[in-house]
């Protein structure tokens, strides 16, 4: 019996399949470079360009005493492993005798140990012991990075040394926090184009539907990292501006801290009372952090969190309930919005408009960031 194949159909469901296949962003790099040339930058949104920057790496929880593993951040693996001390630290990964990976070695200590050929390191990276000698044969280091734990992660710098501490969402830098992770996301761009919709003012409008008249002021306090403060006054167009004007009052704004080229965080509300009535209730301030890890490929995870400050007491921890809801509500509303515009874009930044000022100094700013070794290219 000759089975007769419907090729429409097949056709029909390959089509369907290319349809709801989510591409990702390096394959619309290479897309259309004849009639709309890319034009690429030294750092910014540039796939073979690892900033010095704090990256996040696993959960705390993880990573148990006594333990190494490997990771990849962009090209660059490297191995954690915590001490007897509980301490994290960070190096190369690759042991320098016959390339073993060292994730796959023994935590001695405060100390790890080649699983090949039994070479151990101490915590700055320096060759302690080789077992077969009784003399080391010359003086050896492996590159050793800064790590750090905060909001449940174990975070890594892609520098010699790091200038800074993991930031805080700008309001919180003077006080005790705590983070929780909220999730784990795939964003189909350059974390830096998720780094410019934060503060692309004309996309208010656009995609969450706010209508307002929006100013924007930058501080640089600390060594490459930018404070936005955003104010807007709300007009009475669409349900969320009536909805956003009878809670906030016709102002609102909000801040942003973009740290190194890696994390963004965001901070809603600025002093926000309720109906913007400074003599009524104070509004919660509500945090999100978002800690970026590019991949080789151009496309980057986003570990998101929610920051507040540490809770103390009964009262203390309804409140710090109570925020956090709130914080993952906002977040399902404006993440849920953004998403939508990255699968298949292939971010170009060469027609922008009096309206898109604040998205080229972010531009301009990113491109004087530091190039990390961790680079493809340098």
């Amino acid at each position: 019996m000759t089975t007769v194949v419907n090729k429409t159909s097949v056709y029909e469901m390959e089509i369907e399949s290319n349809w709801k296949r989510i591409p990702k962003t390096s394959e619309s790099r290479t897309e259309n470079r004849l009639s709309q040339p890319l034009h690429s930058y030294k750092v910014f949104n540039n796939p073979n360009i690892v900033t010095e920057a704090w990256y996040p790496v696993v959960p705390s929880r993880k990573l148990k005493k006594l333990k190494s593993h490997s990771f990849k951040i962009g090209s660059q693996r490297i191995v954690i492993f915590r001490g007897d001390d509980d301490k994290v630290r960070a190096m190369d990964a690759f042991c320098p005798h016959m390339g073993a990976d060292l994730g796959r070695g023994e935590v001695t200590g405060n100390e790890i140990r080649c699983y090949f050929h039994r070479w151990k390191y101490d915590a700055e990276g320096n060759l302690n012991e080789i077992p077969c000698k009784s003399k080391l044969p010359f003086n050896l280091k492996i590159q050793n990075y800064d790590s750090e734990e905060a909001y449940g992660f174990i975070w890594v710098y892609s520098g010699k040394k790091a200038p800074y501490p993991v930031p805080k969402p700008a309001g919180l830098e003077n006080l005790d926090v705590e983070g929780r992770l909220l999730l784990k996301t795939k964003l189909f761009v350059h974390h830096h184009v998720l780094m410019a919709s934060a503060i692309d003012l004309q996309h208010f409008s656009s995609v969450h539907n706010l209508h307002a008249d929006f100013k924007h002021e930058i501080e640089q306090p600390i060594e490459d990292n930018f404070y936005w403060k955003v104010t807007g006054k709300l007009d009475h167009n669409g349900i969320r501006n009536k909805l956003a004007q009878w809670l906030l009052g016709s102002e609102f704004g909000y801040r942003a801290v973009f740290a190194g080229g890696s994390i963004v965080a965001l901070t809603y509300g600025i002093d926000p009372h309720f109906r913007g009535n400074p003599n009524s209730f104070k509004l919660p301030t509500l945090h999100v952090l978002w800690g970026c890890l590019p991949d080789e490929t151009g496309i980057s995870d986003a570990y998101v969190f929610v920051v507040q400050r540490k809770a103390t007491g009964f009262l203390g921890k309804v409140k710090s309930f109570l925020q956090f809801g709130l914080s993952v509500g906002l977040l399902a509303w404006l993440k849920d919005d953004d998403v939508k515009a990255f699968p298949r874009m292939r971010f170009q930044a060469q027609n922008l408009i009096d309206l898109d000022g604040s998205v080229g100094k972010l531009i301009s700013l990113t491109e004087k960031l530091k190039v990390s070794a961790w680079s493809y290219k340098n």
